[in-house]
């Protein structure tokens, strides 16, 4: 399954919706540290069509 593709599909278009491992990445979690840049990463959770009934966890990183 394209788990890439259903979480673009619940991007408000003011954020970035990410998974948990991309969210983990290394280079990923260094960004979100830099305070200067400003951006904070929000938990949330929506079934994904395709993935499964139970809700699948995701952030939203906004600027």
């Amino acid at each position: 399954m394209n788990v890439g593709a259903r979480l673009c599909a619940l991007s408000t278009g003011a954020d970035i919706v990410v998974s948990g491992p991309v969210l983990r990445d290394p280079e990923v979690s260094a960004l979100l540290a830099d305070a200067g840049r400003g951006l904070l990463a929000r938990a949330d959770a929506s079934a994904l069509r395709g993935i499964g009934s139970a809700p699948f966890d995701f952030w939203r990183i906004t600027g």
